[in-house]
């Protein structure tokens, strides 16, 4: 049963002064199973289903039923946050991404600790892929250092501190986008047929016809819902390109997913990146006349507006597979206010943005303050 095998095998050593142990040996290992749209909206209640996300605490619904009860620690076992740990506790439920751990014997091992120590190693178990995996059989062998009950108890409440700080700071980015969604609810302007006045997929490239070029590929995987953000990660030669590699965003493109775009997978491209190419999952839309509508203008009213998510679920069909196409698209319509009064509301935004984007860089240290009290007790 020989295998050829295209990553290398790593050798990762843990030091510390106490005793490492496996994963496998402290914990019940189990996994989540898939909630699809249709029953969570038939079975809604106060449980919550955890998807991979870390917006929104993770929680995509709240459901009827429960499949776990008490303290866990899940991760996510594949995509843009694989192997990211999180702390859950009552009753609730996973997605089929997120695989679940007990600790068996919490006489020995306090939850709130593992979920702390494996986030601090887990990256290094990931394989970078183009969909990158932590599967349950890698998370078993992973091994981490495990300290007196009294020592695990100090570095929970060290990092509990800084979760509260993460907190503070938390409450301020969702104050700012409360701002922004009021902001753009609140637009006023002629109703224009999005159509008559926005580009719709203007330019697509075949990455084939460079088969030794590498691109930059950007499918629905690598946008994160609801933020804006996403991942320039993967990387594929035009000869392996799939066949949904094929539309380009130039500056100043909003990118749409068509697949379930109540779930805001939208980004703005403030400046073209150099060999990207999007999925065909996309609808990208770009401003026929910036004197008429600002591009950005555009991202904001799909991200933010009541009014265009209402007309997007609209279009949605009731299945299995509910997403949007261009005809949809076309048809949607959207508030044009004047030039100025566009100006003043980008403006504003912006000012929120920034404020956002401080408060995430406080965040960002967090991770780091939780790893330096770690590698001080351990």
């Amino acid at each position: 049963d020989l295998q050829l095998k295209l990553t290398a095998d790593k050798t990762i050593e843990i030091s510390s002064k106490y005793n490492i142990v496996k994963v496998k040996d402290i914990c019940e290992i189990g996994r989540g199973k898939v909630m699809d749209k249709h029953y969570m909206e038939t079975h809604k209640g106060e449980y919550p289903v955890y998807s991979s996300q870390t917006v929104n605490e993770g929680i995509m619904g709240k459901i009827d039923t429960f499949m776990f009860e008490g303290e866990y620690v899940t991760w996510t076992t594949d995509g843009i946050y694989a192997g990211t740990c999180f702390y859950r506790r009552g009753r609730f439920n996973c997605t089929n991404v997120c695989g679940t751990l007990k600790v068996k014997n919490k006489n020995i091992t306090i939850t709130k600790f593992l979920s702390l120590v494996l986030n601090t190693i887990t990256p290094n178990y990931v394989v970078k892929v183009a969909n990158p995996k932590l599967m349950n059989n890698v998370m078993a062998e992973i091994q981490f250092p495990l300290p007196p009950l009294d020592v695990q108890q100090q570095i929970v409440a060290e990092c509990e501190k800084v979760d509260e700080e993460y907190n503070t700071v938390q409450k301020t980015i969702e104050e700012n986008k409360r701002k922004i969604e009021k902001l753009v609810s609140g637009v006023k302007g002629e109703m224009k047929r999005l159509d008559d006045i926005c580009f719709i997929n203007q330019y697509t490239i075949s990455p084939n016809a460079t088969p030794k070029q590498e691109f930059i590929y950007i499918d629905i995987d690598a946008v994160e819902n609801g933020t804006g953000l996403f991942s320039l990660e993967k990387r594929i030669l035009g000869s392996n390109a799939p066949l949904r590699a094929r539309r380009i965003a130039k500056s100043g493109s909003t990118v749409i997913s068509t697949v379930r775009p109540n779930l805001k997978g939208f980004i703005y491209i403030e400046k073209e990146i150099k060999y990207s190419v999007f999925s065909t999952g996309f609808a990208i839309l770009q401003s026929k006349n910036e004197q008429i509508l600002l591009n950005k203008m555009i991202y904001y009213i799909f991200m933010f507006s009541e009014h265009m998510m209402q007309q997007m679920i609209d279009a949605m069909p009731k299945g299995q597979y509910p997403s949007i196409n261009k005809d949809d698209i076309e048809n949607f319509m959207l508030p044009v206010p004047s030039l100025e009064e566009q100006q003043r509301i980008v403006q504003e935004i912006e000012t929120y943005e920034a404020a956002i984007t401080a408060a995430k860089a406080v965040m960002a240290t967090c991770a780091e303050k939780k790893k330096m009290i770690l590698e001080k007790w351990l």
